[in-house]
């Protein structure tokens, strides 16, 4: 009987739920059309996958949509309403080059790609919600958990993920802003055993102080204070805000 749900129900619960509890605030999100289209590119990748590659879920996960693909990628931008998403998506998660890939260099059978899995699940979590834009611990331990993967991995991922990155956000942010012949410092400083306190510190514009607790909100940018037109997606100190509050 176990088995043969699973032939006709391939999906986690957290795979289907994360659309009711979290998509379903979004204004571009098609609770019925769009779904059944993304879960069908989804089925179709999972099973192309599992049978190229040594690793195969039980369940198809929230860490195993194939953000990979341009054309499934597209319906999930389209569902998020979000296009700009995409620079995100290839440095964090997806891109040959991406943070997630770099961390799974060496990972190998059940715990084969967790980073990239986690980052894929956080993206899931943390989009939409009618009051809680985060991607929860406890939330991710459910998404992914297996019998062969515990929890404890999962959170190791999701710790290796965010806290290098905040570090990466600061410091690319920071080497942005400062002129030629300007300053970087990044000092630690440890409190205890289980905390420390990171500094990044550079020389050069400042932030005028009615802008400053602005410039975390999810694609808001300076324009401005671009003297040298780096552009960008204006999610970087947002991504650094939500990873901090999730540390806590």
């Amino acid at each position: 009987m176990g088995d043969g749900m699973k032939g006709i129900y391939p999906f986690h619960p957290s795979t289907l739920s994360v659309f009711q509890r979290k998509w379903q605030a979004l204004p571009q999100y098609q609770q019925t059309r769009g779904t059944l289209a993304m879960l069908a590119q989804w089925i179709a990748w999972a099973y192309r996958d599992g049978f190229t590659t040594a690793r195969r879920e039980p369940l198809i996960t929230l860490g195993s949509p194939p953000l990979h693909d341009l054309g499934f990628r597209s319906t999930i931008l389209g569902q998020l309403g979000e296009s700009r998403l995409v620079a995100a998506i290839e440095a964090d998660i997806a891109g040959e080059h991406s943070h997630a890939r770099a961390l799974d260099a060496d990972t190998k059978g059940p715990l084969r790609d967790i980073h990239r899995r986690v980052g894929t699940a956080i993206l899931f979590e943390s989009s939409g919600g009618q009051t809680d834009r985060v991607a929860h611990l406890p939330e991710l331990r459910f998404a992914l958990g297996e019998p062969e993967v515990d929890t404890k991995s999962v959170d190791n991922a999701a710790l290796a993920l965010e806290s290098t990155r905040i570090l990466q956000e600061l410091l690319c942010n920071a080497c942005k802003y400062t002129p030629p012949r300007g300053t970087i410092t990044l000092s630690v400083e440890f409190l205890d055993k289980n905390q420390c306190i990171f500094r990044v510190i550079n020389t050069g514009v400042t932030i005028p102080s009615e802008e400053q607790e602005k410039v975390f909100n999810k694609f808001y940018r300076i324009p401005q204070q671009d003297r040298w037109q780096h552009g960008g997606t204006g999610l970087g100190l947002a991504l650094v805000k939500g990873m901090v509050e999730q540390l806590q």
